[in-house]
């Protein structure tokens, strides 16, 4: 058995300011606040001044260090789990981007590549961002392949990989008896890159839809008369919104406001993480589109926003110091909300019966070690004695 020992553990309305974490195998036996005897245990692992949080669950993310799901290569998608595991990423959904469907069928048998032997993080599907979003709200997306919903495409690829998010444009031909198909077959749709009204809205949530995407970001805004995606995750108390927290695609304000407003049962915290993410500042490629990356910030030449940079922990600092919420609440948005989101058992709380998914954190919410099915696979140099 191991042992986390002397942490501060913050899990779902838990906040326990020190305890010990006992592990046997891939899943959490107790959290115990009292001491324990050293001497029944195979691995000691030092927690003292640190926290550990449920391991990070990012739905929504395309790359980082140079390279991208839609690359297509078991090796890219290494490479990025590896990278996405220095953040506390447990669990990540490769998301691909709007390409032809023989690109997003390549990517998605490169993720079953990795499944075969997920040494970093775990992949238990794929987020499909396009290619069945609105030509207006296109954003960083290459309007050469948009196109209507297919219902037939995801279901092929479904086959190879479990698609867990499909993202859609509510209003576009066919969309409703799309969602409807989805459901059918368990596969969460997130409205985005849409202009849709709020009774398009309504009439996809009425055929299963859950979720928004990227939300604020490429889709109808809050107007007094017509109050669009926007205010239909602020009006509606079902639906799950993405929120990148860099303080760019949403500024400090507005999360703020998130937050006052919306539930933290319903906010999903993403990266949106681009292969430039961890790259030098400089120009790039992606989904055929031009990127200038410069201050962290990816855009394309026009100026319009790319996906983000951001490294996953320190979306969650952001919130925690622009709300001034508990931990213990806000932590729900990193794992918890994802899971059930999601359909995924056993993940996304540190508690007895858990999976062994967990990031360690100092309190400036830097990672020192990150934990996958009750092994440590990446600790920062000169931490974490055991």
């Amino acid at each position: 058995m191991k042992l986390i020992k002397n942490i501060r553990v913050v899990s779902p309305d838990v906040d326990y300011k020190c305890a010990n974490i006992v592990i046997d195998g891939e899943n959490i036996k107790s959290v115990i606040e009292k001491e324990v005897n050293p001497e029944n245990f195979d691995e000691i692992i030092d927690g003292e001044d640190l926290i550990a949080v449920p391991g990070f669950i990012d739905q929504h993310a395309h790359g980082a260090v140079g390279r991208d799901t839609c690359d297509g290569t078991a090796e890219s998608i290494d490479m990025i789990a590896q990278a996405r595991l220095k953040e506390g990423v447990t669990m990540w959904l490769p998301t691909t981007l709007t390409v032809p469907y023989p690109v997003i069928e390549k990517a998605v048998n490169a993720v079953a590549e990795y499944r075969k032997n997920p040494r970093w993080l775990e992949v238990p599907g794929m987020h499909i961002e396009g290619p069945f979003i609105n030509v207006a709200m296109k954003g960083a997306q290459n309007p050469d392949y948009i196109k209507f919903p297919d219902a037939s495409e995801i279901k092929k690829l479904n086959d190879i990989v479990p698609v867990k998010i499909i993202t859609v444009a509510p209003e576009v031909e066919g969309a409703i008896p799309f969602i409807r198909e989805m459901k059918k077959i368990g596969v969460v749709t997130s409205a985005g890159h849409s202009s849709a009204t709020y009774a398009d809205f309504l009439a996809a949530k009425k055929a299963g839809l859950t979720n928004l995407t990227h939300f604020f970001n490429q889709m109808s805004p809050l107007h007094h008369r017509e109050i669009g995606l926007v205010g239909a995750g602020f009006a509606d108390n079902d639906v799950n919104i993405e929120l990148i927290c860099d303080k760019l695609h949403v500024k400090a304000d507005i999360i703020k406001i998130v937050f006052n407003t919306k539930s933290v049962d319903q906010i999903i915290l993403i990266t949106d993480a681009l292969l430039a993410s961890g790259l030098p500042d400089g120009e790039y490629e992606m989904g055929g589109l031009k990127m200038i990356l410069k201050n962290r910030e990816a855009r394309l030449e026009s100026g319009a926003l790319m996906g983000s940079t951001l490294p996953y922990q320190y979306g969650l600092k952001n919130v925690y110091e622009i709300t001034g919420l508990p931990l213990d609440q806000i932590i729900k948005c990193t794992s918890w909300n994802q899971a059930n989101s999601l359909n995924i058992d056993n993940v996304g709380k540190i508690q007895k019966g858990y999976r062994a998914n967990i990031a360690i954190l100092d309190h400036d919410f830097n990672v020192m070690g990150t934990m996958v099915r009750g092994e440590l696979r990446y600790k920062k140099e000169g931490v974490l004695v055991d």
